[in-house]
Order: C-alpha cells, then structure tokens, then sequence
C-alpha cells in the first residue's frame, strides 16, 4: 500500500481479510477456509489515516458493518 500510495494517485484500497490459497483449495473453500485477519485491515487504516481503506470478507449482518465503520472507512457485503 505504501508504494502504490506514494507513486499512484491511488488512495482506495480495498482489502479482503482473508488470504487466499492458490493451490490446493476450491474457490469455495477460499471463502470459508483461511482464516479471516481482521486485525491487519485495521492496522492498515489506522497506519494510512490519510488513505480510504475498504474491508471485504464475511460480512452478512448489518449489525456486523456499522461495528466496522468505526475501524475501516468501508466495508464490502458479499454472498453466503
């Protein structure tokens, strides 16, 4: 993030919590496997203040979205 802000006119970035795995798992196990890592998302925004960081992954309930807003600046809904 810090090398695309500062050489791109990029400032939104939206970030899936989750890693993914290109060998060895399903794009369905990818959505359900890996571990979410919220925690990194957040560090993010909290270190790039100046930057609009989204966070993507598992989210479903509305009550789930306005406890991010207070971490993150967006955040992605996606299928179950």
């Amino acid at each position: 993030i810090k090398l695309v802000s500062t050489t791109t006119p990029v400032t939104h970035f939206i970030v899936h919590a989750r890693k993914c795995w290109l060998k060895g798992l399903s794009p369905k196990q990818n959505r359900s496997v890996p571990p979410l890592k919220y925690d990194v998302v957040y560090r993010l925004a909290k270190d790039f203040p100046h930057l609009t960081i989204t966070i993507n992954g598992g989210f479903h309930k509305t009550s789930e979205l306005r406890q991010q807003l207070d971490l993150v600046d967006g955040v992605m809904v996606g299928r179950e």
